[in-house]
């Protein structure tokens, strides 16, 4: 059975490695290596990753004993960080992150999440209600990586769901 629980300070490493793995097993067919690994470096510590995850709320899911994925957002209604094992892709667990995530806003009154998506993340973020605000090109070590600026709009437990919108 899934279990969601906050990530405490024990829980920053595996975290690191997680993201690590997720970008290199699920974005690489949308990323070219050296952007990939601009993005999240298998080398080293993900660059800032205590201090990052020090700013935000951060809960993970783990799935038949391991983690399976992790969210983390800050307390304006952004959501920073949503990352699943590739392992465990397509098993439910980002929803689950991301519904939690959307329950958790209800309670403290915010009316829309806002996010930035990768590539691969996006049709995710589509599916689950998201429209695309705007494209953007950010520069990470070097190289360009495409994303996009996605919005969802929480009305009173029901979701607003709008055509999504090209820039």
């Amino acid at each position: 059975m899934p279990m969601i629980r906050r990530a405490t300070q024990s829980d920053r490493p595996a975290l690191g490695q997680l993201f690590v793995r997720s970008v290199h097993g699920l974005a690489n067919g949308a990323y070219a290596p050296a952007q990939l690994e601009a993005w999240a470096p298998v080398a080293e510590d993900p660059p800032d990753w205590i201090t990052r995850l020090e700013s935000l709320e951060c809960w993970l899911l783990e799935l038949e004993g391991r983690l399976a994925g992790f969210i983390a957002w800050n307390s304006e209604g952004m959501l920073d960080l949503l990352y699943t094992h590739p392992d465990l892709a397509r098993r439910g667990v980002a929803s689950r992150l991301l519904a939690h995530m959307e329950q958790a806003a209800r309670r403290v009154g915010w009316t829309h999440i806002v996010t930035d998506a990768s590539l691969v993340a996006r049709p995710f973020f589509e599916a689950r209600g998201f429209r695309q605000v705007r494209a953007e090109r950010v520069k990470r070590r070097g190289q360009w990586l495409d994303r996009f600026r996605m919005e969802k709009t929480l009305l009173g437990g029901q979701e607003e769901h709008e055509a999504v919108t090209s820039c």
